[in-house]
Order: structure tokens, then sequence, then C-alpha cells
């Protein structure tokens, strides 16, 4: 279960911090009140094509960082065991966008491949729309 969404310098976002509850979670709004940056933020840290566009203006980079309580995600578990990145019951992602559209990914604070990141992102997260 996803528990915590930050994103620092994304698009338009100079700082969010979003806490979530158990259960499941629905993003509602208004055109424009920025459904899409939030979705664009939870597919970049789950491995989608990072684009130096992401990162806002007269900034370095762009980072995201999500946490998962684990406790409901057996596979993701033994996937990160399997790959000795386990911590626990919880698991960080972090991914971070510069200017010139390279990126870094990290699994709990360990570098990793974009494809590591995309196996294990395939074990977390559902997303309907």
């Amino acid at each position: 279960m996803l528990l915590n969404l930050s994103i620092i310098d994304l698009a338009v976002v100079k700082s969010l911090n979003l806490d979530l509850e158990k259960g499941m979670s629905v993003l509602t709004g208004e055109t424009g009140a920025g459904k899409s940056i939030l979705l664009t933020a939870l597919g970049l840290a789950l491995g989608d094509r990072a684009d130096s566009g992401y990162v806002r203006p007269e900034c370095k980079r762009a980072e995201v960082n999500l946490e998962f309580d684990l406790s409901d995600a057996p596979g993701a578990q033994q996937w990160l065991k399997e790959n000795e990145l386990d911590d626990e019951q919880h698991c960080l992602i972090r991914r971070i966008v510069n200017q010139d559209g390279r990126s870094k990914a990290y699994i709990n604070n360990r570098p990793v491949t974009l494809q590591f990141l995309q196996e294990l992102s395939e074990k977390l997260v559902e997303i309907h729309g």
C-alpha cells in the first residue's frame, strides 16, 4: 500500500508531500487541479521514461519519492529479498531526473537499474483510469 508520495521541483510543483490512508485512493478534481501531475510523478517513480521537461524551470533536478507498506504485498517482499533490497515491511522508491533528462533510481536507498524499478513496480501498484 502506498503510504506517501513526495514531489520536489516536478513540472509546476515546487514541493508536495501527500500521505495516503489505508484502502482505495481516488484522485478527483477540476480541470487544471493537478491530477495529471500526480500521475506523472507516480509513473516516473515507478519506472516511466524520464524527460528533462519534467524538471521545474530554474531547477537542477526533480525528485519523486514513494513509501510503501509491504505487509499486504508478499510478491514484492519476495522480489526485494531475492534481489537483496529488502527492508522488512517498508519499501522506499526514489527517482531523480536531472535537467539533461538523465535519471537515477533507488530502491531502499540503493541505486538500481530502471528495469529493476519496473519489475518491482508491477508488484506494487495498479492504476486504473
